[in-house]
């Protein structure tokens, strides 16, 4: 009973977060509503059985993947502004910036359709 509880507080929880998520939100809430995902989908694999029908396991796990990977990649793009321009590293430094820059429209389409499936 109490399991089932958490697993409700946990959907609602996630359910908000969703709603106010885009595409181009910051490294700190895509984290947080992946650590939403993640925990109302380890509650509902121990519960072994979905939720209102809303999200799938598998679906909560893709939907954790797309979070992570554009948080992962805000982390290493703000990791990079702060590194000290030293002149043998300006084209490593330049090469980083411009492979983050071109995956993120890709990872911020996927995350776009992840959550029009959701809503």
């Amino acid at each position: 009973r109490t399991a089932r509880k958490a697993a409700r507080r946990a959907l609602r929880r996630l359910t908000r977060r969703l709603a106010r998520l885009e595409p181009r939100s910051g490294a700190r809430r895509l984290h947080k509503t992946r650590v939403a995902a993640k925990r109302l989908r380890y509650l509902q694999e121990s519960l072994e059985l979905p939720l209102a029908g809303r999200f799938s396991t598998r679906e909560l796990a893709r939907l954790q993947d797309a979070l992570g990977a554009l948080h992962d990649r805000a982390v290493v793009a703000a990791r990079l502004k702060t590194l000290p321009r030293a002149p043998g590293r300006a084209a490593v430094l330049a090469a980083a910036r411009e492979r983050l820059r071109r995956e993120r429209p890709a990872l911020r389409e996927r995350l776009k359709r992840l959550l029009d499936r959701a809503a």
